[in-house]
């Protein structure tokens, strides 16, 4: 199948392991020279990882070079989302949240054309009803765009406002603009707790895997997006800013916060400069 224009997800495969695993051996070590390997965990299952973390490293390290050198228009993530796509759904309400939580991990690092957005939505959407877990939401397609900002996945909620509907499914209801927060419905302070918490809270190291700087990019891209898309007002965004500020001020750069409040003011996402490359984000402390 060709990924590079195709929205299929591809159907689950139904041969036993002891079939397929020996296939894929030979073909990942054929293709790789043996830097990639089936593993096998203590449970006999099998999973595709590195010879040594240095492999990951060192493939990082010239990743636009191999992209680059590529066929033309080549999206290696919306295949790999389309096939975490056919395994949620063949798991169907067994499916586990890391399951959901990889698609738009990997669905974020696709491409940024309006192109690559539309078909990544298009394979998202695929996702079968039921499979993704109710949130403060019936609807599944405000489920997947709760998923998605957590996931930090913009390019999916990009597309999202960019399709014929022009909604995330997110937006705060016109009656509830003028009302004071405290007298909102207790799903959108749910709803509003949740993001200001992937904006301005703790990331879990899993999901930085040492792309500390990416991450406070993606989260500046991701409040843009939600702005756009009517999430909620910029006032009460801006006091609740102002209040985790004062409070973690210290947790970020402050050029993450002066970017934060340039997004918030509606001068767009600029890059963080001066920002020391090495920066880690402190140890994180859970609240008691």
């Amino acid at each position: 199948m060709n990924f590079t224009n195709s929205t299929t997800v591809p159907p689950y495969p139904v041969s036993e392991p002891a079939t397929i695993v020996p296939v894929l051996e030979r073909r990942v070590a054929g293709a790789t020279g043996g830097i990639v390997q089936i593993l096998w965990d203590q449970q006999g299952l099998s999973t595709i990882g590195f010879l040594h973390r240095t492999v990951y490293d060192w493939l990082q390290s010239i990743r636009p070079i191999i992209e680059g050198d590529g066929p033309a228009e080549s999206e290696p993530g919306l295949a790999i989302t389309a096939a975490l796509v056919s395994v949620a759904n063949h798991k169907g309400d067994t499916c586990e949240d890391r399951d959901l939580s990889l698609i738009f991990t990997v669905g974020r690092s696709c491409g940024s054309s309006p192109e690559t957005r539309s078909r990544l939505l298009a394979i998202v959407e695929q996702i079968q009803d039921g499979v993704a877990p109710k949130t403060i939401f019936d609807h599944d397609s405000a489920n997947r765009s709760v998923l998605a900002v957590r996931g930090l996945c913009v390019p999916y909620l990009q597309a999202k406002l960019e399709s014929v509907s022009r909604s995330t499914g997110l937006e705060l209801p016109r009656r509830l603009h003028l009302v004071p927060v405290a007298l909102w419905p207790a799903s959108r302070k749910w709803l509003l707790t949740f993001v200001l918490n992937v904006l301005v809270g703790h990331v879990p190291s899993e999901d930085v895997s040492g792309n500390e700087l990416r991450v406070l990019h993606l989260r500046l891209k991701t409040l843009e997006v939600l702005l756009q898309g009517n999430f909620a007002p910029r006032r009460v965004l801006r006091a609740k800013f102002k209040a985790q500020r004062n409070a973690r001020a210290h947790d970020f750069p402050p050029q993450f916060w002066d970017a934060l409040y340039a997004v918030l003011d509606g001068k767009g996402f600029a890059e963080l400069t001066g920002v020391d490359p090495n920066w880690t984000p402190p140890d994180y402390v859970p609240e008691d």
